[in-house]
């Protein structure tokens, strides 16, 4: 494989679909993501190591147009099943030394994650409170499922737990039974039952 991404040992590579029209016209909206794959790529030897895969439920056309479904593959049976939405996404920077996760810096999807320079900014936390909670969550999530001996196992397990917040701006805490806790969705993710947590709130 060439050495084309000299430092980095994986990437994660992501290919979006989105809805689409055959002609552009009244009802068409700004394309919003319907399909969401990732996979982890080694870059020294070309393997994919692991996938992630999720449908997304568009929310200004949730009727997919034929001709979208006729060119993604995409139809309206495999979203509703998911019923999964990008009202709000955050974004991960993971740090990576060999198989094993080092760092990890959660942000708002808005905000930007590369320096004036235009390179990546791997340490600046988040500006908002939640994702930096998440942050530290997240740290002490990727230590509980470091495994030496089986490092795929580890990072599969840690991308399992990152899934789990897709819902963080609608899922209640398991204790308490509210969304909202000083004005902060539930931040925290059990490791073996991935059920969301306010921190005041963790078993």
């Amino acid at each position: 494989m060439s050495n084309g991404f000299a430092g980095f040992s994986f990437l994660i590579v992501i290919d979006f679909e989105s809805t689409c029209w055959a002609e552009k016209g009244p009802g068409c909206f700004p394309p919003e993501i319907i399909e969401f794959p990732a996979v982890l790529l080694d870059t020294q030897t070309g393997h994919i190591l692991d996938e992630f895969h999720s449908y997304v439920l568009p929310t200004e056309t949730p009727q997919l147009s034929e001709f979208c479904t006729q060119l993604t593959g995409v139809s309206n049976d495999l979203i509703f099943d998911e019923l999964v939405t990008l009202d709000r996404i955050l974004k991960a920077i993971l740090i990576f030394k060999g198989l094993m996760i080092e760092w990890v810096v959660v942000k708002g999807f808005n905000e930007e994650s590369t320096k004036p320079d235009g390179s990546l900014d791997v340490w600046s936390d988040s500006k908002y409170q939640v994702f930096q909670r998440i942050t530290e969550n997240a740290n002490a999530a990727m230590l509980n499922f470091q495994s030496p001996l089986y490092p795929e196992l580890g990072v599969k397990s840690f991308m399992t737990y990152l899934h789990s917040f897709l819902k963080l701006f609608t899922e209640k805490c398991k204790k308490c039974g509210y969304h909202l806790h000083n004005n902060i969705p539930p931040t925290w993710r059990e490791f073996k039952t991935l059920e969301p947590f306010h921190e005041d709130c963790r078993p």
